[in-house]
């Protein structure tokens, strides 16, 4: 649309209606309840009505923010470190939940996000929840809508690693984390040697006996459930190499399969917590913004270019995740 198309009716609606708009955002916010409909009654269409109003409503904010700081009524101790707690969740959450559509292990990212933030460990978590729980769907509709989840394997694998899940956070109860720990210090090099043998990560599904890729897959989520109610980061990664390697599915149905596991122990964990009391609303949604632009860029690059971008990524998981296990040991 250009200047060519305007009429004087679209003028008028416009500045009247945006008026109206303004003054009520600047009073007490909502201004695009009214502002949007009026450039849509102006006659644009949906996408250029969103722009158009961005472009006006921040100009005019610009005016309204200025006179309420030239009156004194800005308090720069509270506001200053509020965006910048919102740009350290913003970016942090990013970077994890991309990390986390490809390959598995976002939380080693995000968790000390969140911390850096400023929550409690216990909020963070439950905010780490919220965020990644809906924005795990972004990433989880693209790997469906692709056609990469096995719905034989998948829906049993959701309700084992359920089960898993809340036998690994009693066990978590009764015996210190440190002892996984250790054992994940010999694990890892072991996992990490198998990933850099390995030439690519299979981008076709292997020769497997239905039943025996059952088992695998179904012990897998139960097992791998568990030591996510018990400790937790980069289950998705332990997930996908062994739907990988040992269940034999091509690396994007496994990646797919791991979202939907992932996806329902997320929002399972996160009821618990809004449940306790432990999420912090403002910074998750702020979170779950970045996070679901993550997965869904993600996801995208994941299925567009399988084990290209899978391996590299899995390792870059494996050793952020080496690293969180010994500053957990050196920490005490």
């Amino acid at each position: 649309m250009g200047v060519q198309d305007l009429t004087l009716s679209m003028v008028l609606i416009v500045a009247v209606g945006v008026f109206l708009a303004s003054f009520m955002d600047a009073i007490a916010g909502g201004g695009g309840i009214i502002s949007v409909p009026t450039y849509l009654l102006a006659g644009l269409p949906m996408h250029f009505a969103l722009g158009t109003n961005k472009f006006s409503s921040s100009i005019g904010t610009a005016f309204s923010t200025g006179r309420y700081i030239k009156n004194g009524y800005v308090d720069w101790k509270l506001g200053i470190p509020s965006i910048v707690l919102a740009l350290i969740v913003a970016v942090g959450v990013f970077f994890a939940s991309f990390m986390d559509a490809i390959a598995g292990g976002g939380g080693i990212i995000s968790v000390p996000t969140y911390l850096l933030a400023g929550l409690p460990m216990h909020v963070a978590l439950g905010t780490n929840k919220l965020s990644a729980g809906l924005g795990s769907l972004a990433s989880t509709g693209r790997y469906i809508k692709s056609g990469y989840v096995d719905w034989k394997l998948g829906v049993p694998s959701i309700v084992l690693a359920l089960v898993g899940s809340h036998f690994g956070t009693k066990l978590q109860l009764m015996i210190g984390e440190v002892y996984l720990q250790y054992l994940l210090l010999v694990v890892l090099p072991g996992v990490a040697f198998v990933v850099l043998r390995q030439r690519q990560l299979p981008e076709e599904r292997g020769d497997i006996e239905p039943k025996k890729q059952m088992a695998i897959v179904y012990l897998a989520a139960l097992v791998v459930g568990a030591y996510d109610g018990f400790y937790g980061p980069g289950t998705g990664t332990f997930l996908l190499l062994i739907f990988c390697n040992l269940g034999k599915l091509d690396v994007r149905t496994a990646g797919g399969n791991v979202k939907l596991v992932n996806l329902s122990s997320n929002i399972a964990s996160l009821l618990t917590s809004l449940l306790s009391g432990k999420v912090f609303l403002v910074l998750g949604l702020i979170g779950t913004v970045s996070s679901i632009l993550g997965h869904f860029i993600g996801a995208g690059l994941a299925i567009k270019n399988g084990s290209k971008i899978v391996k590299p990524a899995i390792i870059i998981v494996l050793i952020l995740l080496a690293a969180k296990v010994v500053q957990g040991l050196i920490a005490g």
